[in-house]
């Protein structure tokens, strides 16, 4: 029910998101990802979601944010998804970073719907804008543009049996 909706107000917010172990939760801006901005401080990933009893699938929602500033962290600066499948809806994710892997996305064993996302202006060595290992997500209507992976995969790098679906992505 709507207990489990967060509407958003417009605004620059400052934080890092570690996702509770609940399915569900639709994080809404009112807005959209030009005025509503989650600006993780360059001190950890933006939003970090590791659930360890909960399964998070598509029914939790994150729609309408720019995701900013994510860094200091090895793996998904911007945001960081291990075994969680949530939506992902009108995102911006530009200037991230991390030291390892994924600076705007790090997918493991996660198969989220990403829809009318930008990724971009984003680094990693091993996949500058989004990383997946052992993932499968469905993107579709993504650009994802301007990201830098020093080792491999500026855009995209796919690891262990990634399969991820692409409907009108363009990776430039």
């Amino acid at each position: 029910g709507n207990k489990d909706t967060v509407l958003v107000a417009v605004g620059t917010y400052t934080e890092n998101i570690i996702w509770p172990d609940v399915n569900g939760i639709r994080l809404i801006s009112e807005g959209d990802s030009s005025n509503t901005i989650i600006d993780g401080g360059g001190t950890s990933s933006v939003i970090y979601m590791n659930p360890q009893t909960a399964t998070i699938d598509t029914t939790t929602l994150i729609q309408g944010f720019k995701i900013t500033n994510g860094d200091n962290v090895s793996n998904g600066g911007g945001m960081y998804l291990n075994g969680s499948s949530p939506t992902l809806n009108n995102l911006r994710i530009s200037g991230n970073s991390a030291t390892d892997y994924g600076g705007g996305i790090h997918l493991d064993g996660s198969s989220p719907k990403i829809t009318s996302v930008n990724i971009s202006e984003n680094t990693a060595p091993q996949g500058g804008g989004i990383y997946l290992t052992s993932s499968s997500p469905t993107l579709a209507n993504v650009n994802i543009s301007g990201n830098t992976g020093n080792g491999s995969g500026g855009g995209m790098r796919l690891n262990d049996n990634s399969n991820p679906i692409l409907t009108n992505v363009v990776i430039s």
